[in-house]
């Protein structure tokens, strides 16, 4: 089968156990319609050719794309029934309309499950292939509906003997009933006559009291528990059933030749439908792994090449572990990391600390990794092919209750001798354990040893304090330690690599409350030189905390940081868009009105010529238009400049000031991507992408003209000290000193867009603004805003170039 392969397996099923493997197969298991394909899922074997994992892949991750788009086969009705309709091919036989019913509807299943796959061959082309292309089997599955209902029952309309067969029955039903009405009216009193008819042994009956027998004589058929009622079919009523009696034979005897019809039909159609279920079989194996993948949000980790052979797990989690623990509180996510050169990790720390768990995730996930599943990982996630893998963990503290033997232990430690080889993984729990110290110590050791000289991968745990020192004095090992906070003194269930760890048994005591006497006694037992290296690991432990947190910290802001420089980039090149769209439109209204100055002088000249005016003021006038058309802006450019890279800002930095070319002074950072600068002694803030850094020692910038200065020139609103004047609230008259000294500001700083923040409320500080800006020579014009930058409670100026006003004065747009 294409799913499952034939290839060599990577593990045996005892290491599996020890990894609950088989315990994850059943969530898969829990998840299929067919029985066999339940049993398929619970002996799926990892596997160690990559070519045959990728198979698998591929099937999981074409049903995965199709369920989180929201395309899902309706699959209602399907059910394995190949060996239940296998009698079908039996000469003479028949099967029950209820096998008939369940039949057609799993029929119907199939035939939607084609056309589903026929839609999405483009998405899924594996999943079209595997399912074939088995017969169309539309025409046997209505042939059986319109022949047998929802109840199984042989409908009227599968043949016109039996239509008139139950005709004839609901007829003859009918008359009986009449006659017993009319019986009950005639043989019994008024107070008696509340009788309804009965079916006894399908004939009409009616229920009387024993002492009424004698008013409707006929044929007892039944009474009751009692005894005290009768089930009596009065004479006069008997031919009437026995003819109802012999309608309902026919009735079952055409029925039962109907569904030896049905059952030939479908005889001729076994082979087909049972390789149409084949087929589905097939799809439901990974279409399984899909769906518990999609319902629990895991993910595919990427292949690490040979060349790297790098082990990755980033937000790692053990698949079965949510189980154990208190309704909704999530796993601690696992992250490692180990290159081609470090082949064992040596993960050392306190009891209840998830040594154990450590080992049992990298394993399951090592699994179902080769298996062709997805896997409960982040983003990022690589592993290695592995080609075995070997385990011996102890469950005395993790998810299972197990207890193993040391000469158990000694076995399988052997086997992992035999087996280490490049592309083996090795998972030993307690290594060494269950025997004198020091003998245990050295046979670890000696095992470690041969394991990093065969190219071996193992990553193992201990207590053993010699074990972490060989672990930091050897090539090829790492140390690892499960984090511990040392102030709520509660393991962390973090790994940390690159030191070792404190066993903290003494603490662990202490946290679970016992005899602080007895603590006492067992540390003077351990001696002070035991003790002080504990403390050193605690240290240890502390300072890989503090600089795992800094390091998370400055991964934090360095992303902020990026983030920050998008969105000034995305507002800049906004502010610019604007800013060539006004140019436009400014450019367009001056060639309008120059056009209509052309047509308005040359009528003038005409008028002239006619009344013999002098020549030259003809010449005087074609001059000026001249000059006009040349003082018309340029069209804006096509694209706005790019966002300056990002630089490390320092103060006493000198940069330039991209919009006027004037050389500043970094003072301080202001917050949201800007900084406080000194221009020409005054303190201002600019946005940082309105600034390029000027190498030590540069001078003052080569002077440029008014056009340059100002082309391009963009701002952002930086708060009150920026370049968007806030006057709400104030007075008129504070209003215009304010408005007075900002405009000197924005034209020393070479701005020529600013803003100015009046409100909208009554409109009386709008007019006194505009009022003033009228009549002001620093302004070329101005004009509200739109609406989302605020409408008609914000006034955009255009300030003149080198400090002179705009010929005509001030011009408002609106």
């Amino acid at each position: 089968m294409p799913w499952l392969g034939s290839t060599p397996a990577l593990a045996g099923g005892e290491v599996a156990r020890r990894l609950e493997f088989p315990e994850l197969l059943e969530e898969l298991a829990a998840r299929t319609r067919f029985a066999r394909s339940a049993e398929a899922l619970r002996a799926l074997t990892p596997l160690a050719d990559r070519e045959a994992i990728e198979a698998r892949r591929q099937r999981v991750a074409a049903w995965l794309r199709l369920l989180e788009e929201g395309r899902e086969p309706e699959l209602a009705g399907l059910a394995d029934l190949g060996e239940a309709i296998a009698r079908a091919r039996t000469p003479g036989a028949q099967l029950p309309g209820e096998l008939l019913r369940d039949l057609a509807r799993c029929l119907q299943a199939l035939v939607r499950l084609g056309d589903f796959l026929a839609v999405e061959r483009a998405r899924a082309p594996q999943l079209l292939a595997d399912w074939g292309n088995p017969p169309d089997l539309r025409g046997l599955a209505g042939e059986i509906e319109r022949a047998i209902d929802e109840a199984g029952r042989v409908r009227d309309g599968a043949s016109p003997e039996l239509a008139r067969l139950r005709a004839a029955i609901q007829g003859s039903e009918t008359r009986v009933r009449s006659r017993l009405d009319a019986l009950i009216k005639e043989r019994l009193a008024e107070g008696e006559r509340d009788l309804r008819p009965r079916l006894r042994g399908g004939r009409l009956v009616l229920p009387v009291r024993r002492e009424q027998k004698s008013q409707l004589p006929g044929i007892v058929h039944d009474s009751s528990a009692s005894g005290k009622t009768l089930f009596v079919e009065p004479l006069e009523t008997v031919e009437l059933n026995n003819a109802i009696s012999a309608l309902l034979a026919a009735e079952a005897r055409e029925c039962a030749r109907v569904l030896k019809a049905l059952t030939a039909r479908v005889g001729a159609w076994v082979e087909p439908i049972r390789a149409c279920l084949d087929a589905y079989h097939r799809l439901e194996l990974p279409l399984a792994a899909a769906q518990l993948a999609r319902e629990r949000g895991w993910q595919w980790a990427e292949w690490s090449p040979p060349t790297e052979d790098r082990l990755v797990l980033r937000g790692a989690a053990h698949p079965l572990l949510a189980r154990y623990l208190p309704a909704g509180a999530p796993p601690v996510p696992l992250a490692l990391d180990l290159g081609a050169a470090q082949r064992l990790l040596l993960v050392t720390g306190p009891n209840t600390g998830g040594k154990t768990v450590l080992l049992k995730t990298l394993g399951l996930l090592v699994l179902m990794n080769q298996c062709g599943l997805p896997l409960p990982v982040a983003e990022g996630s690589r592993l290695p092919l592995f080609t075995g893998l070997f385990a011996d963990i102890g469950d005395e503290q993790s998810l299972r209750d197990s207890h193993s033997t040391f000469s158990a232990h000694l076995a399988r430690l052997g086997e992992m001798a035999a087996g280490a080889d490049p592309g083996a993984l090795i998972l030993v729990d307690e290594i060494g354990d269950g025997t004198d110290p020091e003998e245990g110590a050295a046979l670890a050791q000696a095992l470690m040893g041969h394991w990093i000289a065969r190219g071996a991968r193992a990553v193992v745990t201990t207590h053993f304090g010699v074990l972490k020192g060989f672990a930091q004095a050897t090539a090829g090992a790492v140390n690892g330690a499960m984090d511990f906070d040392a102030v709520q003194r509660r393991p962390l269930f973090t790994l940390s690599l690159g030191v070792p760890g404190a066993s903290r048994a003494l603490a662990t005591a202490r946290r679970l409350g016992m005899d602080p006497g007895v603590l006492a006694e067992a540390e003077r037992l351990l001696g002070a030189e035991a003790m002080s290296l504990e403390a050193l690991l605690e240290r240890l432990e502390r300072e890989t905390q503090a600089a795992a947190t800094a390091r998370s910290e400055a991964e934090r802001l360095r992303a902020e940081e990026q983030r920050l420089a998008a969105e000034y980039g995305e507002r800049l090149a906004h502010v610019r868009g604007e800013e060539r769209a006004i140019l436009a439109a400014a450019r367009a209204e001056a060639e309008r009105f120059l056009a209509q100055a052309r047509r308005d002088f040359e009528q003038a000249v005409k008028a002239l010529r006619e009344r013999e005016a002098d020549r030259e003021s003809i010449r005087e006038g074609r001059a000026l238009l001249a000059r006009l058309a040349d003082a018309l802006p340029a069209p804006p450019a096509a694209a706005a400049e790019p966002l300056p890279p990002l630089v490390h800002w320092r103060a006493g930095d000198r940069v330039r000031v991209r919009a006027s070319g004037q050389t500043a002074e970094i003072l301080e950072a202001a917050g949201n991507g800007r900084l406080r600068v000194s221009l020409r002694g005054l303190s201002i803030v600019l946005p940082i992408a309105e600034l390029s850094p000027l190498p030590a020692g540069a001078g003052a910038p080569e002077p440029v003209s008014a056009r340059e200065r100002f082309a391009g020139v963009s701002y952002e609103a930086a708060g009150p000290e920026s370049y968007r004047l806030d006057l709400r609230g104030m007075r008129a008259e504070e209003a215009s000193e304010a408005l007075d000294s900002f405009l000197d500001g924005a034209l020393l700083a070479g701005f020529h867009l600013v803003e100015i923040l009046h409100g909208k409320g009554e409109g009386v500080l709008r007019e006194e603004v505009r009022r003033r800006l009228s009549r002001d020579p620093r302004v070329a014009r101005f004009t509200l805003a739109d609406q989302n930058r605020g409408g008609s409670g914000v006034t955009v100026v255009r300030l003149a170039g080198d400090g002179e006003a705009a010929p005509g004065g001030p011009r408002h747009d609106d």
